[in-house]
């Protein structure tokens, strides 16, 4: 009986209080219905170039690539490559050897004309010229007349071949030395060469490279395989970032303007200007121009070549950091004056008038006073309703 009685107190007391929660005085509805207090929107002074940009995709290119092609040589044997001394991003220098063929260097040397015939004692022309020229710059200086394959040359070409652990191989039967001149008999496949008769520049033996030093991008020929082709590519340039834009977009970039490259899942970037801005076919993806970002020079691996990367074009901005503030921000007085109200901490406003600069995408660049307001004070730029 005590149990029963005591529940159905319980139940009137939590009865009486439901309905005493649902009972509302007109007042209190009233007060319910009303808006409620609006609120201050604010938002930080930011210290941070004030740019317009536009974002797109790319890929990274290497400047100036160009191929050095090889005839094979008519040897003993077959011509094959032996040894391949050169490696991707390798610098390669006037004097080196780029590739071995049936034991023999293929040396490169810096001239614009190509090797087109052996030279040995009695050989005369441009091409002995350049050649001259290529050892005197190498520190083996030769004293016959320019043009004139003599005995101080013989000596400049064997200390050249000896300096780098080859003998040259010895002239043959037929006649190198006449001006037009014809090929003599192929050199010999043995590395040791013979140090016996006038030394002979087989015309495998040397490339003639307009563009040295230079950086080897890629190694194409491979050992054990015939060396005709391309032996290698080269570059005398750096690596670029290249962008593809539409027409409407590349109307908006200008040379000389900056861009930040970011390459895909790497923590690298740089920063390049606009070098070229060139109309190309169609894309699948609609894309008709490539343009070009410096910048990556020497200071990036090529073997990042072909990497994706995303650039962003400084469009313009201002060429600092600056005061910025959301143009809601601004106010003006009756006068044509502007200012921004802040609110501290303890909730006292105060109006400072400022002068205004660059505005970009509903930011304004804040150019004075310099003192106030501060990187991070509070400015209003309205008011809303929680």
């Amino acid at each position: 009986m005590l149990i029963v009685v005591f529940a159905s107190v319980v139940a009137a007391s939590g009865l009486t209080w439901w309905l005493g929660s649902k009972v509302r005085s007109p007042e209190q509805a009233a007060a319910d219905a009303r808006a409620p207090k609006a609120s201050l929107i604010t938002a930080p002074v930011e210290f941070r170039e004030l740019s317009k940009t536009l974002v797109t995709r790319g890929h990274i290119r290497v400047t100036h690539e160009r191929p050095v092609e090889f005839e094979a040589p008519d040897v003993e044997g077959r011509p094959l490559v032996t040894s391949m001394p050169l490696r991707a991003g390798q610098t390669v220098r006037e004097g080196m050897v780029a590739v071995e063929v049936a034991q023999r260097p293929v040396f490169l040397l810096r001239g614009r004309g190509p090797m087109f015939r052996n030279l040995t004692v009695g050989s005369q022309g441009r091409d002995v010229s350049q050649l001259q020229a290529a050892l005197g710059r190498l520190g083996y200086r030769t004293y016959d007349r320019p043009g004139h394959f003599g005995q101080s040359t013989a000596t400049a070409v064997k200390r050249f071949y000896q300096a780098r652990g080859y003998v040259p191989s010895p002239s043959g039967s037929g006649k190198a030395g006449s001006g037009t001149g014809s090929a003599t008999s192929s050199p010999s496949p043995s590395q040791g060469g013979s140090d016996k008769g006038d030394p002979q520049v087989g015309m495998s033996e040397v490339l003639f490279l307009n563009d040295l030093p230079a950086r080897v991008v890629k190694v194409s020929a491979r050992l054990g395989k015939k060396a005709d082709g391309t032996l290698l590519s080269l570059t005398d340039g750096g690596l670029v970032a290249e962008a593809d834009l539409t027409e409407e977009e590349a109307g908006r970039v200008e040379l000389g303007i900056w861009a930040t490259v970011e390459f895909e899942g790497m923590d690298r970037r740089f920063t390049g200007e606009v070098v070229s801005v060139k109309r190309r076919a169609k894309d699948k993806n609609g894309n008709s121009f490539a343009v070009r970002v410096s910048g990556g020079g020497d200071s990036l691996p090529l073997s990042l070549r072909d990497e994706e990367v995303k650039v962003t074009f400084k469009l313009s901005g201002t060429a600092e950091k600056a005061r910025v503030v959301p143009m809601a921000a601004i106010w003006a007085h009756s006068d044509g004056s502007t200012y921004v109200q802040t609110i501290d901490k303890d909730g006292t406003k105060r109006q400072i008038r400022v002068e205004l600069g660059m505005s970009i995408d509903g930011f304004v660049e804040l150019i004075g006073p310099r003192g106030e307001p501060r990187e991070g004070d509070l400015v209003i730029v309205g008011e809303g309703r929680s």
